[in-house]
């Protein structure tokens, strides 16, 4: 995790949410959802759930913790206004998919809504990575 290579400061926060992240996603197909109606219909169902909401909440809170690194890494300032908006939008994201198990009228979209989330944190991790490999 190039993040932990970071001197003077490493923020372990991030770093800890993002393995948290990844742990919960590779858990993740051991634990097929359940696909009829309720998805906490049987143990398995339960816990890829439970998986879910730590990974989604985990990488949410990453992109936007990380105010740390753009006050102590002055090179990084140009590009902390699009890591923060794009930030923004993961946690928007995890909202949505949130608000999409629950909310009768978006269930019908809540696929779209979940791979509007995967993609916005592919995009923030993506930006991090070329930003993490330009200023190393």
């Amino acid at each position: 995790m190039a993040l932990t290579g970071l001197h003077p400061y490493v923020p372990t926060l991030v770093v800890v949410l993002l393995l948290a992240n990844a742990a919960a996603r590779l858990l993740m197909p051991a634990f097929p959802t359940d696909q009829s109606g309720n998805r906490f219909q049987t143990a398995k169902g339960t816990i890829h759930m439970l998986l879910a909401i730590v990974a989604f909440g985990a990488v949410a809170a990453a992109a936007t913790g990380l105010d740390g690194l753009f006050s102590h890494y002055p090179a990084w300032h140009s590009e902390k206004g699009l890591l923060v908006t794009l930030g923004w939008v993961v946690l928007a994201g995890a909202v949505a998919c949130a608000l999409g198990l629950v909310g009768p009228r978006l269930k019908p979209i809540f696929g779209l809504i979940e791979r509007f989330f995967t993609l916005s944190v592919i995009a923030w991790i993506y930006l991090i990575s070329i930003e993490l490999i330009r200023f190393s």
